[in-house]
C-alpha cells in the first residue's frame, strides 16, 4: 500500500499548497497566480484522466502483466497499490516533462491578453479561449499521452480534444487574472456569464465520456 499511501499523501499536499499559496500570490503577483493555475487546469487534471482512461484494463496493465504471462491467458487486474503507483509516475512525468512547458505557454498567453486588456475595456474571454485553445498544442511532451491510452481508433480524438478543452479552460483562468492585474477590485476567483459556464461544463463532461475506460469484458 506503500504507492497508494504515497499518492494521495502527495494530493493532500497538493490540494494544501494551492489552497494556500496561490491567495497569497495573488495580493503580488496575478501573473503566478495565472501560471500555477494553469499548470493545475492544463497538466494535472489531464493526466488524471489519462491515468482514468487507461485504468486497470489498460494500456499500462498490458505493459506490466503481459511480461509476466507467456501463456495467453487472461490477466488479472492490477492491484490498487500497483495503480497508485503508476498514477503517481505519470503525474510526475507530467509535471517534470509538461509543466515548464505549459508555464512559458501560459506566460505568453497572459502577455497577450494583458496588453489587450489595457487597450479595451471589454473582456477578452473569446479571444483567451481561442489562443489558449492553440498556443496548448504547441506543449509537445504532451502528446506522449498517446503512448498510454487504447489503441483504439479514438486515440487521436482524445488526444486533440484534451489539448483543446484544457488549453482553452487555461486561457480563461489566464484572461481573467490579467483583466484582475489591471483592476485589482474584481474578485479573485473568476466570475464568467452563464453561457461561458455551460460550455465550459459541457466540454468537460464531453472530455470525460470520451476518456471514459472501456466497460470490463
Amino acid at each position: 500500500m506503500s504507492s497508494l499511501l504515497i499518492l494521495i499523501c502527495s494530493l493532500a499536499l497538493l490540494v494544501f499548497i494551492v489552497r494556500s499559496l496561490l491567495p497569497h500570490l495573488a495580493e503580488d503577483n496575478h501573473r503566478w497566480t495565472a501560471l500555477l493555475g494553469s499548470v493545475l487546469i492544463g497538466v494535472i487534471l489531464p493526466t488524471f484522466l489519462v491515468c482514468w482512461c487507461s485504468g486497470a484494463k489498460g494500456v499500462l496493465n498490458l505493459i506490466i502483466k503481459t511480461k509476466m504471462n507467456t501463456k495467453g491467458k487472461p490477466l488479472p487486474d492490477l492491484s490498487l497499490d500497483e495503480l497508485a503507483g503508476n498514477w503517481s509516475g505519470m503525474l510526475v512525468q507530467a509535471l517534470i516533462l509538461c509543466g515548464p512547458i505549459a508555464i512559458g505557454l501560459a506566460n505568453i498567453v497572459f502577455d497577450k491578453c494583458l496588453e489587450r486588456t489595457r487597450k479595451r475595456s471589454t473582456p477578452n474571454q473569446r479571444y483567451a479561449v481561442l489562443l489558449g485553445a492553440a498556443i496548448s498544442i504547441f506543449n509537445l511532451p504532451g502528446w506522449g499521452v498517446v503512448m498510454y491510452l487504447p489503441p483504439d481508433g479514438l486515440v487521436l480524438l482524445r488526444t486533440f480534444l484534451l489539448f483543446v478543452v484544457a488549453g482553452s479552460s487555461c486561457g480563461l483562468w489566464i484572461s481573467w487574472h490579467a483583466q484582475r492585474s489591471v483592476d485589482s477590485h474584481k474578485p479573485y476567483w473568476p466570475q464568467f456569464s452563464l453561457g461561458t459556464l455551460l460550455i465550459m461544463i459541457l466540454s468537460w463532461g464531453a472530455l470525460m465520456a470520451i476518456f471514459a475506460p472501456a466497460p470490463s469484458q
